[in-house]
């Protein structure tokens, strides 16, 4: 790139900008920055920078804002705009392009992505500026290379039909292939066999929806690359315009943040988690996520589901799994001693403190600091919590010194902190700024399926000693009938007992087949059919309607069964 390259930063945050701008200078960009919207629209009016990289969550005007204002000035309406945001729904996404920006970077950012976003960028530019020096006719055609600034790929090509009439330097990086062995051959040429159909048709039915498809590198292996195309109009002639992104590094990453993850749907222990179910598989990739990021957490379930193990397992799998991982339960903390808990304090703070002591932040430092039941904090220790969360910086009490907190926060509820920010029990600066991502570990009556190993691995944690007798297939269907309302927590709690005393005393009355037999095959169904019926109704409250979906019969079948049986909600049968 020249000299005359200058990438503008737009973000509140100093870390932020500084890291991007040890990135950007490493290879040679000269760079500004600005650390507000309103700063970042007077210094692109000024410098008329090259590229824009503009931080979306800001004070306002936030970045959707300054960008609206920097696609409505004419002077600064051209500059290409790339947003960094920690969000990654695809409303945001589509919002942003909606805006006029080109391209998107998700934070944490990684200087291999912003490198390249930032060097594809300023290809697209000097192309188009190239094309338009070449025939002033493309100037009344820029706004078709718009395909491009939206797709912000890492590589560029213009077809003639199927037929490569230029790429650009990204793209003969991409394919491994220098610009004579590409032009003059067909594009699908390039793919792997099983996509060359598929893409033939993708680019004759001039979709602008993204295409997928693995491509053959001459000096390297398979390679998946996204596809998005769009077309142009030169001397009477259409041409299609074809933008590529490479997808591998993202593969990667996500193989390098969690290697357990490639075997998710074969395992039946994550950490200190048990089970293979569905719901539980979904749990196990949102913690892969959560401690691939190290955003904060939260980890949402009923009493005895396992947030605790969730939280220790997010730890395990982190960066920060040789750091310490500790665990504060919220409701258990003082209101007067809750600064004094936290942030620690120095000798002669207050009587009684006869030395330094330092606080969970301290003891938390470069680890995972775990706040079990967070809904019971009030709103003024939320504020106090919440400045340590936002600056990173926090004050021991008794001292000016300030000192730095490097954790990663997970927290977890059994209550729904959506409704207590709208009861006004919660700050939703607060909900926000811990509410990052959030893990909703199922209740055990989802995940009956994993009864039989939970069982299992419980029988073989307590009985050190002595070897309990496995529980029979009757015991096993009863367990499969029963709500476990303490969900693991009591199922741990009634085979501890029956290891203690060699006989398991269920919470519940046995379901059971008949041990003799039975006086006909008739009767043997009816009985399990109503079961069956009674199961279901306890399951769904009793609601008829959900109930005979969940039994996938007609309600009025529903209904006759249930007089036949005597059935009634008061669960009199």
């Amino acid at each position: 790139m020249n000299d005359e390259d200058c990438i503008l930063i737009v973000d509140d945050n100093t870390d932020n900008i500084r890291l991007i701008t040890d990135y950007l200078r490493e290879s040679e960009f000269k760079t500004a920055f600005a650390k507000d919207g309103t700063v970042g629209l007077e210094r692109a009016r000024l410098l008329h920078p090259s590229l824009i990289l503009l931080d979306i969550m800001m004070p306002p005007p936030d970045g959707f804002e300054t960008c609206r204002n920097l696609k409505s000035g004419d002077d600064t309406r051209e500059i290409p705009v790339i947003f960094m945001t920690a969000l990654a729904n695809v409303e945001d996404k589509v919002k942003a392009f909606e805006l006029g920006a080109v391209d998107y970077i998700v934070k944490p950012v990684q200087k291999e992505e912003v490198l390249a976003r930032v060097r594809t960028h300023l290809s697209i530019q000097k192309l188009r500026h190239r094309l338009d020096l070449q025939n002033q006719l493309l100037k009344e055609e820029n706004k078709r290379f718009k395909i491009l600034e939206e797709a912000a790929f890492e590589g560029v090509a213009l077809l003639d039909g199927n037929v490569v009439m230029e790429v650009n330097s990204r793209l003969e990086g991409l394919l491994g292939r220098s610009r004579e062995e590409a032009v003059g051959k067909a594009l699908p040429d390039f793919s792997t066999p099983d996509y060359r159909d598929e893409l033939e048709q993708y680019l004759a039915s001039n979709r602008a929806k993204p295409f997928v498809a693995d491509f053959s590198r001459r000096d390297g292996p398979e390679i998946p690359v996204e596809i998005r195309q769009g077309s142009m109009s030169y001397r009477n002639r259409a041409f299609k315009v074809v933008a590529f992104r490479d997808l591998s590094y993202q593969q990667l990453l996500e193989r390098e943040n969690q290697s357990l993850k490639t075997d998710l749907k074969d395992r039946y222990r994550f950490g200190p988690l048990v089970g293979k179910s569905p719901a539980m598989q979904k749990v196990y990739e949102q913690i892969s996520k959560a401690a691939a990021t190290e955003f904060s957490t939260v980890v949402m379930g009923e009493t005895g589901v396992g947030k605790e193990l969730t939280a220790r397992a997010i730890h395990q799998l982190s960066a920060r799994k040789d750091r310490a991982f500790m665990p504060v339960n919220c409701g258990a903390i003082a209101e007067n001693l809750f600064e004094a808990e936290f942030f620690g304090y120095r000798k002669g703070a207050f009587t009684g403190a006869a030395t330094d002591n330092p606080g969970l932040l301290d003891r938390a430092h470069e680890g995972v600091l775990f706040l079990d039941e967070i809904s019971e904090l009030n709103v003024g220790q939320q504020a106090k919590l919440l400045r340590v969360l936002q600056d990173g910086e926090y004050y021991p009490v008794g001292s000016r010194d300030v000192k730095k907190a490097d954790v990663m926060v997970v927290a977890a509820s059994n209550k729904d902190l959506k409704e207590m920010v709208a009861q006004g029990k919660m700050r939703d600066d607060f909900f926000f700024r811990i509410n990052v991502l959030e893990i909703k570990v199922p209740p055990l009556r989802e995940r009956l399926d994993d009864l039989p190993l939970l069982i299992e691995h419980f029988l073989g944690k307590i009985s050190s000693e002595k070897n309990a007798a496995p529980l029979s297939t009757e015991v096993l269907h009863s367990c499969r009938g029963y709500q476990w309302p303490g969900n693991i927590r009591e199922l741990n709690n009634v085979l501890q007992r029956y290891i203690a005393n060699d006989q398991l005393d269920l919470p519940f009355d046995p379901i059971l087949f008949p041990s003799s037999t039975p006086a006909g095959l008739f009767d043997a169904v009816e009985r399990l059919e109503k079961d069956m019926i009674v199961d279901a109704l306890k399951r769904h409250g009793w609601h008829r309607e959900r109930t005979s979906s969940f039994l996938k019969i007609p309600r009025r079948t529903l209904h006759r069964k249930m007089i036949k049986y005597g059935l009634k909600p008061s669960g009199d049968i």
